[in-house]
């Protein structure tokens, strides 16, 4: 209807079905604006070309250890067959937990660097930073392609080196934290960005690094799926790549909450678990403990350093240094610590396959995704795993919510029932969670879009639009609405 009705109908409605379809209106109207401008100020027309043969991608997959499930696989084909392409590659690679998003990224990477040009990754921690590196050197450098690692913990000769053989192309594969995105990091041809585990960082982080290059393709992960409708709100001009399938013979991860009688069996079966060198995160949502009765790392490692299991108990948390951080997850690898106590630092990522137990304190403090994230860390060998939940006795509330979780076990299941439980918050605002002032409707996303097709195919329309993208209040009440 035409707009001014419609915000007539808004603030003075005859009932509730004029009130539901002005509002409807005024939302396919504002959300038009905001794709309509991004489309006009994005430039995505590729000035440059992969001109590697497809057959490279063919030797990757051969070279892997391990057969690629077919998911892996229609993403390795969707990515390569985007770069390919006349437009840009602007991609969401979404998947479950442990279901093999990095050997697909690498592939992007090794495709690139086949082609002439430089790829990087970046991850939220060193320490995942490190792992990824270690995989690249492993499966990229007998492929002849050098990989490079960049993080903060580097000494001066270390750091020297890897800004040599980033600026002056000696690597063409390149993983690092956000020292990627340093001032003195000089790339020679950097054409391919990914963003691991996106939601951990910030848009001008992402930003940042597709500037180090002249025009790149933009590859961003995460293994925390999100609803369609989600998708299509926040990602609307973004591909979107699902990896549902999880590589044959993972075993299967129980989850469970402990009440608080049962703390004292859950912790003997720990000790049992250990001396069959099987593996236990501890997790808790702080380093230190509070008057707030929210449980610390230092109060449940100095809790478990006076019990039997203090020879094999080690701590890592965000206040340590690099360094610390990785002898200690290099112990917990090789099984001379068993029980890990730790913050969320070990939350994206890490691969022990000896690891059977994450037990979560307070885990009514964290979301489901992020719950589902922590669950991740184990199951990742041949043992059938278990995630024990402590806490929810705040409220029924709260223990519902996480009986709830119990019974999901895959992401995609998990952003739709956190989705229900919590609303979709204020994408533009401060808050990140609850019911928010945003209503999602994937039949007003379709509209808004196939109008916002129309505005652009007309040229006088379009032409408007760009004038008006001179003056900052129209970019600023546009990414408002």
């Amino acid at each position: 209807m035409p707009l001014g009705d419609a915000l007539g109908g808004v603030h003075f409605p005859k009932n509730r079905e004029q009130l539901a379809a002005c509002r409807r209106s005024v939302s396919i109207e504002n959300l038009c604006y905001v794709i309509t401008t991004y489309r006009l100020l994005k430039d995505d027309k590729r000035d440059f070309t992969y001109n590697a043969a497809l057959e490279i991608v063919d030797k990757f997959v051969k070279s892997l250890p391990f057969s690629l499930t077919d998911d892996q696989k229609n993403a390795i084909d969707g990515i390569i067959t985007a770069m390919r392409s006349e437009k840009l590659v602007n991609m969401l690679v979404q998947g479950e937990v442990g279901s093999g998003k990095t050997v697909v990224a690498l592939c992007a990477m090794y495709y690139a660097a086949m082609s002439g040009y430089q790829a990087a990754i970046m991850a939220p921690t060193e320490i995942l930073a490190r792992q990824h590196y270690a995989t690249m050197t492993k499966f990229l450098e007998p492929l002849g392609v050098q990989s490079q690692l960049l993080c903060a913990s580097m000494n001066k000769v270390q750091k020297e080196t890897a800004l040599f053989n980033i600026k002056y192309g000696v690597a063409s594969c390149i993983v690092g934290t956000q020292s990627l995105i340093g001032d003195d990091i000089d790339y020679n041809d950097l054409r391919l960005v990914i963003v691991d585990e996106q939601q951990r960082f910030g848009v001008n982080q992402r930003a940042k690094l597709e500037q180090k290059g002249k025009k790149t393709d933009i590859i961003v992960t995460t293994a925390t799926p999100i609803p369609r409708t989600l998708a299509l709100s926040l990602y609307g001009e973004l591909k979107v790549c699902e990896i549902h399938a999880l590589p044959a013979g993972r075993p299967k991860v129980h989850t469970s909450v402990v009440p608080q009688r049962k703390i004292n069996d859950m912790f003997r079966y720990v000790g049992e678990c250990a001396a069959k060198d099987e593996r236990t995160y501890v997790i808790c949502p702080r380093i230190a403990d509070t008057d707030d009765e929210v449980t610390g790392v230092e109060q449940v490692y100095n809790m478990l350093k006076k019990s039997s299991l203090a020879p094999i108990t080690g701590c890592v948390h965000g206040k340590m240094k690099e360094a610390e951080k990785t002898a200690v997850m290099d112990d917990f690898k090789s099984g001379k610590i068993k029980v890990l106590v730790s913050t969320t630092v070990i939350e994206v990522g890490i691969d022990v396959p000896e690891a059977t137990n994450v037990i979560v304190y307070d885990a009514e403090r964290f979301g489901l995704a992020q719950l589902h994230q922590i669950r991740g860390r184990v199951g990742r060998g041949t043992k059938e795993s278990y995630c024990f939940l402590l806490g929810g006795e705040s409220s029924p509330e709260a223990f519902d919510r996480l009986k709830k979780f119990c019974s999901v076990t895959d992401g995609f299941s998990v952003s739709e029932l956190d989705f229900k439980l919590r609303g979709a918050g204020d994408f533009v605002g401060l808050r990140q969670h609850g019911a928010g002032t945003l209503e999602i409707d994937e039949g007003i996303i379709e509209r808004a879009r196939k109008l916002s097709d129309a505005v652009i195919d007309d040229g006088s329309s379009s032409d408007a639009i760009i004038r008006s993208m001179s003056n900052p209040e129209f970019i600023r009440s546009v990414t408002m609405n």
